[in-house]
């Protein structure tokens, strides 16, 4: 996302050098903005269509899976000396590769020919090495449009909207909107410690009863994109650090060492590992908007 913040400076300093240094800047400037804007911004709009709710199933997503597969197949094959399926298991993968080429046309240029020709005269020619190399090259091919792509369309195609996700907060009093319910939690949290350090057990426990009671819906909050249970990040293991915390604050002197130590768990083994699965895709979805 840092790179996207990038891209309107990087436009300026394209207009100032158009002038002073000729057509040969201008392109290289260009060329510089597209690849700036591509690794930063959403996947093509194109792949709307391929993706549900428009299509009623990932179909992109289905032919990556069959591409992958018609491909291995020929790794399988060679590293098998099967020669008698080496040929049939490359046609099947070159017609897959063809299709792919023309389902997203922002995309065209991350599927050369170049290299699927070389492995197809590798393999006509028998030789171990050729087609040790060819192989390698097509995988690259694949490696690399994977690492420039595939992150961002998981972000975007298969991941829910958490912005559009409300909670009805009974320590509010109203209905909360995902972050705001993230932003309560760190409240609370913090709120237990500050007001602890200062002196105000009172004000400590109440922070922690307005925290558990939200943390008591995020459990409800996953059902909104999980079918089946989850058993981590709010699992019985985290609700026994809440209770152990919640009995340290009633306690006759709450002990700010103790608290802290339970707080920070419950930041590092709930709030932090969540987020790693989580935040990136709500971060993207936020950074790129609606469509």
């Amino acid at each position: 996302m840092r790179a996207r913040a990038l891209v309107p400076v990087t436009a300026m300093v394209l207009v100032v050098a158009c002038g002073a240094n000729g057509t040969e800047e201008t392109v290289r400037l260009r060329q510089e903005v597209a690849r700036l804007e591509g690794a930063a911004g959403p996947p093509p709009i194109s792949l709307d269509s391929l993706y549900p709710p428009v299509a009623a199933a990932p179909v992109y997503l289905q032919a990556m899976l069959g591409l992958g597969e018609a491909f291995t197949g020929i790794v399988v094959d060679f590293s098998e000396q099967d020669v008698e399926h080496l040929e049939p298991g490359f046609e099947r993968f070159r017609d897959r590769y063809a299709a792919a080429t023309k389902m997203v046309p922002e995309w065209a240029d991350k599927y050369p020919v170049e290299p699927v020709d070389r492995l197809g005269a590798a393999l006509a020619s028998g030789e171990p090495q050729q087609i040790g190399d060819a192989l390698g090259a097509v995988g690259a091919v694949c490696n690399d449009c994977h690492v420039a792509t595939m992150a961002k369309v998981q972000y975007r195609y298969h991941w829910g909207d958490f912005s559009r996700i409300t909670v009805a907060d009974a320590a509010a009093g109203r209905q909360l909107s995902y972050p705001e319910l993230m932003q309560e939690l760190d409240v609370g949290m913090v709120g237990i410690g500050i007001d602890l350090e200062e002196g105000q057990p009172d004000r400590a426990l109440a922070h922690f009863d307005a925290f558990r009671s939200r943390f008591g819906q995020l459990a409800a909050v996953c059902g909104n994109c999980h079918a089946t249970e989850r058993k981590y990040f709010v699992d019985a293991t985290a609700w026994e650090t809440i209770e152990r915390l919640g009995a340290a604050l009633r306690g006759d002197a709450a002990d700010p060492q103790q608290v802290g130590t339970l707080l920070q768990r419950i930041g590092l083994e709930t709030c932090h590992r969540c987020h790693l699965v989580h935040a990136p895709a709500a971060l993207a979805a936020r950074q790129w908007g609606g469509r």
